[in-house]
């Protein structure tokens, strides 16, 4: 089916795709086509509202909205502040209203608390894989010294590492391929922008 290749909207290359995800991106407006094949007609099968879709096969797309590429992440020594900044001060045990429904309690800052999933002295330690926010119920009066299991709570979900991203500037590099449609022209556009 071929390659098309991908500008960011301010012009830079950012990458080949596929045509049927160009298909995909076209139906979803995300992008404007600057090149096409007026040779080739792709038609894509009938949508929910019985129309036909048909396009002119796209060789040069840009985005309308620039949706990243991924940078360098890092992982960060444990913090107190993070893990309550990962859980969104959000208690990691289910609370239950009166008819048993489970919901999500958000703890006050004063409620706040951090609470080791496998405990201090029963050789947890303090990382962001054994540790989570809760609320002083759930952490001292219901928990205690016992695991979650042992103490009938149920995590919301398994603490994680949080990650954050490197910062600076990801830099993606055009490698011409003479064989594809697409790059050939590319480069023609790339020269009449020149001209």
């Amino acid at each position: 089916m071929g390659s098309v290749v991908v500008l960011t909207g301010s012009g830079q290359y950012w990458g080949d795709r596929s045509l049927h995800d160009i298909i995909k991106m076209h139906y979803k407006d995300k992008i404007t086509t600057l090149l096409a094949d007026e040779s080739t007609v792709i038609r894509a099968a009938t949508n929910s509202r019985g129309s036909d879709f048909s396009m002119q096969k796209p060789l040069v797309v840009m985005l309308k909205t620039f949706f990243g590429c991924a940078t360098d992440e890092f992982t960060l020594d444990y913090n107190d502040d993070l893990v309550y900044e990962r859980d969104q001060n959000n208690c990691q045990y289910y609370h239950y209203d009166n008819f048993r429904r489970k919901f999500v309690y958000k703890c006050t800052r004063e409620d706040r608390t951090i609470d080791h999933v496998l405990p201090l002295c029963r050789g947890g330690v303090d990382s962001f894989t054994n540790c989570v926010c809760a609320c002083r119920v759930c952490n001292i009066k219901r928990k205690g010294r016992l695991t979650p299991k042992e103490a009938g709570l149920k995590l919301i979900r398994t603490p994680l590492d949080p990650k954050k991203r490197a910062g600076g500037w990801a830099r993606v590099s055009f490698d011409f391929n003479p064989e594809s449609m697409a790059h050939v022209a590319y480069k023609r556009f790339l020269k009449s922008l020149a001209a």
